[in-house]
């Protein structure tokens, strides 16, 4: 039967989720190669790569964190500008956000965000130096932290663990 509220998002008891899934088998779009695992363990987070234009000469890698009602496609538009500037931007989904896994909007503490994003950043930054610095003649591109809202809250705390990877 209708439960009570029209849309997903209007439905407390339906966690954000389309009715006609939650009892049958999942079926995920989200391709593997834009998934991460969460710090915990316990959640496939979602990520969105623009790859700079200048494969060989990325000028700086930019990190950006999502604010509390946004996902990582809002950012769209600035990381095809920064692409055109040489640079290569990673936004992750956090939990309960966008495409990743978890309850739509909800997370337990402040510092699974923090601990998932630190996570990624080192993962993702470990793969550009990996492929774009390898040689004597390699230039290390720029490190950039950038979030909005709660997402700046969760730069902050994250740049405590990063700092080293910014200023190397």
């Amino acid at each position: 039967g209708l439960r009570e509220g029209i849309f997903e998002c209007c439905n407390p008891a339906s966690l954000g989720e389309p009715e006609f899934l939650s009892a049958e088998h999942h079926i995920s779009s989200r391709a593997n190669s834009n998934l991460y695992t969460s710090a915990s363990g316990s959640l496939k987070l979602y990520f969105q790569k623009w790859q700079s234009d200048r494969h060989q000469n990325v000028r700086a890698v930019v990190f950006c964190h999502h604010g509390e009602a946004e996902h990582c496609a809002w950012y769209n538009a600035l990381a095809v500008r920064l692409a055109n500037f040489g640079c290569t931007t990673f936004a992750p989904d956090a939990q309960g956000y966008g495409q990743s896994d978890g309850a739509r909007g909800y997370f337990e503490s402040i510092e699974n965000l923090v601990c998932d994003f630190v996570k990624f950043c080192r993962l993702k930054w470990a793969e550009v130096l990996d492929a774009h610095c390898k040689g004597p003649a390699a230039t290390k591109p720029g490190f950039v932290l950038m979030g909005k809202g709660f997402g700046a809250l969760i730069v902050m705390r994250a740049l405590v663990e990063l700092h080293e990877l910014a200023i190397s």
